[in-house]
């Protein structure tokens, strides 16, 4: 209770300091005409001599050199331009404020806040959000793709807007989770011999625990030490993981075994209150480019992986492995269980599968 007042207050903290800098939200949804002409200036983006910038903070836990923050940037720039400078999002990465739990409560708040986060932070507000990234979901990043621009996800998004918050965008799909360890992992038996390191989650813990994992949950700032010492055989994570951490020092031989089980996707959420307080035509601005981040991060992270962390892989001697068809589906059947007993998992399961027949 403590920490949610806490996170309460920082978010109430950021608004009132928004409003002293001009960052206060318009009093209508509506557009510039409707409230007098003194927050979204003329028909064509031409601030009046009255207005005041609205000022954004942009949180997210990304690195600052990472490709998904290069272009954060790069929209938050051409948003300042096609706006004339009125709205500012100001980019903060390396979790240095309002990520995680605090930074949905501060969103959920109504605060000058557009967060970048995982769906399944916002499962306390919807909770089939946690279901989009159950293990084994989606079966490429092509499926997961055509999955958020689906009817079926904008239903979803209707139902975020109702539960307080708006769906920038929810497809920044920035890598799938494997298994990095000391001996390659070849099948459902090979992982059950292994002592990983998993990431914390409801999800995570029970996809391991029903794999038949001897896993543990720890700080990732400690993984490091636990390879070297042998405390650990590995972890599960993304490709860039072990390059942007230089993990390889730590353990030898090194195995990255692609058993893909969860894809880690992000969206851009804003609390629906502040999202409809800014002026119609910086909203449509705002939603055409920032929108389209999660398509841009994307083809970087791709581009990333085939150009950079695979060839780093090769010159480390880390061994990449991929799994036989027969092997994946063994894993795919311990992820349906998991995905069935989610909320609305048949029915999710049920729309993946209808936009992966239209892809074929």
């Amino acid at each position: 209770m403590m920490k949610r007042l806490t996170a309460l207050l920082a978010g109430l903290a950021l608004m009132f300091t928004l409003t002293a800098c001009g960052g206060s939200p318009a009093s209508s949804g509506g557009s510039p005409a409707s409230s007098g002409g003194n927050q979204g200036g003329t028909s064509q983006g031409t601030p009046t001599p009255t207005e005041k910038p609205i000022e954004i903070k942009l949180t997210t836990t990304d690195p600052s050199n990472a490709p998904t923050v290069t272009q954060l940037e790069n929209c938050a720039k051409e948003i300042r331009e096609k706006t004339n400078g009125m709205i500012d999002i100001q980019v903060y990465a390396d979790g240095q404020m309002l990520v995680y739990a605090e930074g949905v409560e501060a969103m959920m708040s109504n605060a000058n806040l557009f967060l970048v986060a995982t769906p399944s932070y916002l499962v306390d507000y919807m909770p089939v959000m946690s279901t989009l990234v159950s293990p084994y979901l989606f079966s490429s990043r092509e499926v997961a793709a055509a999955f958020f621009e689906s009817d079926y996800f904008k239903g979803i998004e209707a139902e975020c807007e109702a539960a307080g918050f708006h769906v920038i965008c929810n497809d920044g799909l920035i890598g799938y989770r494997s298994v990095c360890a000391n001996a390659p992992v070849n099948s459902v038996a090979d992982v059950q011999k292994l002592a990983l390191r998993i990431s914390s989650g409801d999800v995570m813990v029970r996809l391991f625990t029903d794999l038949g994992c001897n896993y543990t949950v720890m700080s990732f700032s400690d993984v490091f030490n636990g390879l070297q010492t042998g405390a650990i055989d590995g972890l599960e994570c993304v490709p860039l993981t072990i390059t942007a951490n230089s993990l390889y020092d730590a353990m030898s031989p090194m195995y990255y075994s692609r058993t893909s089980h969860i894809l880690d996707c992000y969206g851009i959420y804003a609390g629906q209150e502040f999202w409809m307080s800014i002026p119609e035509e910086y909203r449509t601005i705002i939603q055409d480019v920032l929108g389209n981040w999660g398509k841009l991060a994307t083809a970087d992270c791709v581009a990333q992986e085939e150009t950079e962390i695979y060839p780093e892989y090769e010159a480390h001697n880390v061994t990449v492995v991929d799994l036989s068809d027969e092997a994946m589906q063994e894993f795919r059947t311990v992820g349906e269980v998991i995905i069935r007993d989610q909320v609305r998992g048949d029915e999710v399961l049920a729309a993946v599968a209808e936009v992966e027949a239209g892809l074929k």
